[in-house]
């Protein structure tokens, strides 16, 4: 019984130490969020695993690997969901274009 309670022990051990290690907190980012607002300065964003765990002004760093953005924006993606690669020139998309 001792034995399973030490193994236990380390395994959860090692699982909090994984689990800090890859807590990365974005500091004083200004963030565009897609919703249509104004860009939020100073925002802090901590992402845990690969989920973004929280967003607001001043996360504690405690555990967390710190990076400071300041002067950088974060947004989400832009993607096309209908392109045509090569075909746009200038404000015009015409197939003599294509490159």
């Amino acid at each position: 019984m001792k034995k399973a309670g030490l193994f236990l022990l380390v395994f959860l051990a090692a699982a909090a130490t994984t689990a800090q290690a890859q807590a990365i907190l974005l500091k004083h980012v200004t963030l565009i969020d897609g919703n249509g607002g104004s860009p939020r300065t100073n925002t802090d964003i901590l992402i845990q695993a690969d989920t973004i765990a929280a967003i607001q002004k001043a996360i504690p760093s405690s555990h967390a690997r710190v990076i400071d953005l300041t002067g950088k924006t974060v947004m989400p993606a832009l993607i096309s969901s209908h392109s045509h690669v090569g075909t746009l020139k200038g404000t015009s998309t015409d197939g003599p274009n294509y490159t």
